[in-house]
């Protein structure tokens, strides 16, 4: 791999260990992807999870004097004092999210705890390259906002953000960001929550480049993160298109880049209901337990769900 003079310094440790080490991690993802070469970030998102293997990398990398060059974004943790004062956490769950923040502080990392941070928080512009983990975060920022990132882990994003670069590879390259699947969406997008059913449909859309036709032309955020937050649960999809309303895909021409697509595929109402019908239980349809916001609701859900329940009680028995 061709490396700057930056790139070499920090790979021989110019910079301290920490440095040296994410690097010498970027340089092996690179050439595992027969990247060519590394090139600069300008933002970051890593999804950190509260979890042991998170809080022993980045305590790792404290104590080898790493910093961040380029200060991430970070997913949520969860609030230590509400949980505290309500019973919700034991003492070790505290004590792991107290040392997991006071390590991500230290990188140098922005403790916004979102895990949407392409809709407020960390907004890329058209074409910027980035280094974003998170499920729904890298389809979003390719897609909707036509950055450029590769579906990073929270540990390489860790790295990128602390070496400001990443290997050139994947979707930081024009030829693969083009569509190579067409999706003829005939089912009824009534509202928001449709399109958590049709990102649920990757098992029969398959392994591409889907580009969608058929949708509304006005698409919420919260519809677009539904989406693409869904087709990484059902499938491994880093990137879409929607015909006349992704920037990358004015029209049908533009997003296959002149070609023919692999393969047509048609998503009716009737594909919806065999998505409900696979992810949900017999039997007993009392709910016990109720979660908001994954992903990260935003303040138009926050009001629905306020005006939904307004005036009413909820079941004691019920968690949420």
């Amino acid at each position: 791999m061709n490396l700057t003079d930056d790139q070499k310094k920090l790979l021989n440790g110019d910079f301290g260990e920490g440095a040296k080490l994410a690097m010498k991690v970027q340089v092996a993802i690179g050439e595992s992807f027969g990247a060519e070469r590394m090139v600069p970030i300008t933002r970051a998102h890593v999804a950190l999870s509260n979890q042991d293997a998170d809080l022993w990398l980045a305590e790792k990398m404290v104590n080898l004097g790493a910093k961040c060059r380029i200060a991430p974004t970070v997913n949520p943790g969860f609030c230590r004092e509400y949980f505290k004062a309500k019973n919700l956490v034991s003492q070790e769950d505290y004590d792991m999210m107290e040392r997991t923040h006071n390590a991500y502080k230290k990188l140098g990392a922005q403790l916004t705890y979102n895990c949407t941070p392409y809709i407020d928080t960390n907004v890329p512009n058209f074409g910027e390259i980035i280094a974003f983990s998170e499920s729904s975060a890298t389809p979003y920022a390719n897609s909707v906002w036509g950055a450029r990132t590769n579906r990073e882990g929270a540990n390489s994003a860790l790295f990128a953000s602390i070496t400001g670069y990443v290997p050139e590879y994947g979707l930081l390259l024009d030829e693969n960001r083009k569509g190579n699947i067409l999706v003829d969406v005939q089912a009824d997008m009534k509202n928001d929550y449709c399109y958590h059913m049709l990102g649920m449909c990757g098992k029969k859309i398959g392994h591409g480049v889907p580009v969608f036709t058929g949708l509304p032309k006005y698409i919420s955020p919260e519809a677009l993160r539904n989406l693409g937050a869904q087709l990484n649960t059902s499938g491994a999809y880093d990137m879409y298109h929607i015909l006349g309303f992704t920037p990358e895909a004015p029209d049908l021409e533009t997003a296959f880049d002149k070609k023919e697509p692999l393969r047509k595929v048609t998503i009716t109402n009737e594909d919806f209901e065999e998505v409900l019908k696979n992810i949900s239980l017999e039997g007993n349809r009392e709910i016990d337990f109720v979660m908001f916001g994954c992903p990260h609701f935003t303040l138009n859900e926050c009001r629905h769900i306020a005006m939904a329940i307004e005036g009413k009680k909820l079941k004691k028995k019920c968690g949420y």
